[in-house]
């Protein structure tokens, strides 16, 4: 389609006009309209968005739903049937996108429109129809490895169940954020009663064992260092039989 570049350019671009006139004869099926809003979503062009979304492009995707990045272009997936409790591929939802954003007032809107913050993707991810898990703690284990103590109570009012979540293993393998960086959470963590030697028990044959053989095994010195500070046993097994030190 030698239409298609300057028709996504114009859509980063928030060129209305341009856009409508390229969107003519497309197939709503054709990827290239879902394409489209993804990049005026990404940009915040909501108009753009509504005129591909009332002409057919879909917005049912995660490509298109983590793309939009603004209140207003949310209402605007509202007002063309989006749910904040929305199932997608294998059973995702779009809560723990949101949190991961660290976007504090589009996670109040979320959660102020309903958003359930126990529903996350099954551990096992084998149908593309799968329904969400009931009792899934993705949300809390995004704030505790990239986001605030201030979100992550946030979402404990809001009736998030921390027997859910893993949040000391999570905080202590963030391997892509600076060395130190989730210190804070971590305490804050510990403050809540989160156990040092706790098992990862909600992740079945997946358990990675406790909080200081995550943090070890990603070569994570400070948060090993503040775990063993914190009463970190490092000899102590997990449910499968191994520790820190093996």
């Amino acid at each position: 389609d030698p239409t298609l570049p300057a028709f996504l350019a114009a859509c980063t671009a928030g060129d209305l006009e341009l856009v409508k006139r390229l969107a003519q004869g497309r197939d709503p099926n054709d990827d290239s309209l879902i394409y489209g809003a993804k990049y005026a979503g990404k940009a915040d062009h909501v108009d753009v968005l509504r005129y591909l979304l009332d002409n057919g492009a879909s917005w049912d995707n995660m490509d298109v739903i983590s793309s939009v990045n603004s209140i207003a272009a949310f209402e605007v997936l509202v007002d063309h049937g989006f749910d904040v409790n929305q199932v997608l591929p294998f059973g995702d939802v779009p809560l723990p996108n949101i949190v991961g954003r660290n976007d504090v007032p589009l996670l109040h809107w979320f959660l102020d429109h309903g958003a359930n913050p126990n529903l996350g993707i099954p551990l096992y991810r084998d149908k593309c129809d799968a329904p969400p898990d009931q009792n899934s703690g993705c949300a809390l284990n995004v704030a505790a490895n990239c986001s605030t103590p201030a979100v992550f109570d946030l979402l404990l009012d809001r009736g998030a169940r921390i027997e859910n979540s893993i949040p000391l293993h999570r905080a202590a393998e963030s391997s892509d954020r600076p060395s130190g960086e989730r210190i804070p959470m971590m305490e804050h963590l510990i403050k809540l009663g989160i156990d040092v030697n706790g098992d990862d028990h909600v992740r079945g044959m997946y358990s990675r064992g406790k909080p200081l053989k995550c943090a070890a095994e990603w070569g994570r010195i400070v948060e090993v260092k503040f775990l063993l500070e914190h009463g970190a046993d490092p000899f102590m097994k997990s449910a499968w039989g191994r520790s820190a030190m093996d």
